[in-house]
């Protein structure tokens, strides 16, 4: 949608701007972290597991702040933003799969989930 936005408004000389963080210190990681409630959907035990290997080594949400401050205070037509230090390994780790491996990944079982985040970003997110 963001694309597309982009696109339409470009000669009315707006910018859109992605900011694409990558896992973030915030109450939200960690409410990750602790856990949920027993759920019908898979992707809670991975994703936890994905966060939990990021913030080893946190990152502050002022990070994203100032990514916006300098979008804002620039002239620049870039589209995305990657922000933090993990944000550029995912998201090209994320260009060198299929969308349908992309959303399959989540929900596949624990050692399919495990070997594919080892092979594209190096993390062990065994628990």
């Amino acid at each position: 949608m963001s694309e597309c936005l982009a696109q339409e408004v470009k000669a009315f000389n707006i910018r859109v701007a992605l900011v694409e963080p990558g896992v973030i210190a915030t109450p939200m990681a960690q409410k990750i972290l602790t856990g949920q409630p027993e759920s019908a959907y898979p992707q809670g035990r991975p994703l936890a597991a994905l966060f939990a290997a990021f913030l080893k080594d946190p990152t502050s949400p002022y990070v994203v702040g100032e990514q916006i401050r300098q979008i804002i205070e620039g002239n620049s037509g870039q589209l995305r933003y990657p922000a933090g230090p993990h944000a550029p390994r995912v998201l090209k780790w994320r260009t060198q799969i299929s969308d349908e491996e992309w959303v399959s990944l989540f929900g596949s079982n624990d050692e399919d989930f495990v070997a594919a985040v080892k092979r594209g970003l190096g993390l062990d997110v065994t628990r």
